[in-house]
């Protein structure tokens, strides 16, 4: 007769609690070209599980010094505009919708130092018609 086969063991019990293992974070290539750049543009690779603020910092490193003796822009004046929006620094990179290894294009401004705005004398009447018309 023949031998009883080995009995198949039982699946191992899953812990649906257990968090799930982290993703390997992929990179893209993100172009800053704009106005403002002495050059033909900025490369930066950086994670998607990067930011905005991570991407001004890093363009930021790669801007050279003015060399006609001009004050060089501070990391607060830069601006990254995508799809015609400025972007805010806590926006990731994957929610811009980029590829993995994929190539993305934005623009780069640098804002103009605030001029600062002259001191009016507060009234205390602002709610006050500011002429004599029905509408005001």
């Amino acid at each position: 007769p023949a031998a009883p086969a080995p009995p198949v063991p039982a699946p191992a019990a899953v812990d649906r609690r257990a968090p799930a293992p982290p993703l390997m974070a992929g990179t893209c290539t993100i172009k800053l070209v704009g106005p403002d750049l002495p050059f033909d543009g900025l490369k930066c690779t950086l994670e998607l599980t990067s930011n905005v603020g991570q991407l001004r910092a890093a363009a930021f490193a790669q801007l050279p010094s003015p060399s006609d003796g001009a004050t060089p822009p501070r990391l607060e004046q830069l601006r990254v505009i995508h799809q015609g929006r400025f972007l805010p620094d806590d926006k990731f990179i994957k929610d811009l919708k980029v590829d993995e290894g994929g190539t993305l294009a934005m623009h780069l401004v640098i804002k103009s130092p605030e001029a600062k705005k002259p001191d009016v004398p507060v009234t205390g009447d602002e709610k006050q018609a500011k002429c004599g018309c029905a509408i005001c």
